[in-house]
């Protein structure tokens, strides 16, 4: 038993990590740069920044085909938003990269 609270324990870690490292590169976002965070599982988040609001594209994979639709693009005003839509739409486990 106290080997599975540990396991928890470590896995909790790493996500908070993960979830403060995230938070870090959305705040230093520029508006010519953006983040890509994959969940590995075919749901893509695309994040850019315009000046006062962040862009957030939710991309679903359908059938190997990439389908970008309207309706999964979000303004969104604060970085706390953006986490909550991310742990929500991705789960725990995803990656992030800057481009």
């Amino acid at each position: 038993m106290e080997l599975i609270k540990g396991i928890i324990s470590v896995y909790n870690n790493s996500l908070k990590k993960k979830l403060t490292e995230l938070k870090l590169k959305i705040s230093t976002l520029d508006s010519d740069e953006g983040i890509r965070i994959d969940s590995g599982r075919g749901t893509k988040i695309f994040l850019n920044k315009r000046p006062d609001t962040y862009v957030v594209e939710i991309v679903r994979e359908k059938n190997s085909n990439m389908k970008h639709s309207g309706e999964d693009i979000r303004f969104i005003q604060n970085i706390e938003d953006v986490i909550a839509l991310v742990v929500k739409t991705l789960g725990k486990s995803f990656s992030v990269i800057v481009y």
